[in-house]
């Protein structure tokens, strides 16, 4: 296992725009606020992947370099910290990830990896008469249940009209429930579109039936 030790995570690519450290000085003649040196930084920039040091002014990274060229930066405000190898990386951003926050604590249901809608609905009314009314009874579906024209709230009312019930999806992008569970979620039948979802409609009626996709169910 790796040793080294993380002192902090930072936002490095950007520094390696900005040159030399004596020609930010040249500029400015401002010295850096805080100096990291002795130390492994990666930058995360394919042409200069690691360096020894960073420099920061105003919470921004400045300059990237070796320990000499960098610490040859300061001034005599500036704080100094040696990292004695440590290493620092680039401050990481999660542009793809599910929240499962809003998901109620129930009694799970067993489905296979893709039920057909006819198994999810076996599978519920069996909960139903296993565990309280009112008790929430969740399961996982997948693709299938997604897109077949029967999955929808009114066939889960009529084998659990008494427990509010939740069937999300392995992928994350859809999701169908009962009428019980939308009122205690607080979805109105009658609901617009969230920016970024969807809801699955009655073709006469325009209400919602109970079936969602995308941001929906991150309201």
């Amino acid at each position: 296992m790796n040793s080294r030790k993380v002192i902090a995570p930072l936002a490095l690519a950007t520094a390696l725009s900005i040159g030399t450290a004596g020609s930010l000085l040249a500029q400015d003649g401002t010295a850096p606020s805080l100096i990291l040196s002795n130390g492994q930084i990666y930058t995360a920039s394919p042409d200069n992947p690691h360096a020894e040091a960073v420099a920061i002014q105003d919470n921004r990274i400045v300059a990237v370099g070796s320990t000499k060229d960098i610490l040859a930066m300061a001034g005599p405000n500036t704080q100094q910290i040696d990292l004695k190898g440590k290493f620092v990386v680039p401050g990481l951003n999660d542009a793809h990830y599910h929240s499962f926050s809003n998901a109620p604590v129930g009694h799970q249901i067993e489905l296979p990896w893709e039920p057909t809608w006819e198994q999810v609905l076996e599978a519920v009314e069996k909960a139903t008469n296993d565990v309280p009314e009112g008790t929430w009874i969740l399961g996982l579906a997948g693709v299938d249940v997604i897109e077949d024209l029967k999955a929808d709230r009114f066939s889960l009312d009529k084998i659990a009209p008494n427990h509010p019930v939740y069937i999300s999806t392995w992928f994350s992008h859809g999701e169908v429930m009962n009428t019980n569970a939308m009122n205690i979620f607080g979805v109105d039948e009658n609901a617009p579109d969230p920016l970024g979802g969807w809801h699955i409609r009655e073709a006469a009626s325009d209400k919602i039936t109970g079936k969602f996709h995308e941001y929906v169910q991150w309201p």
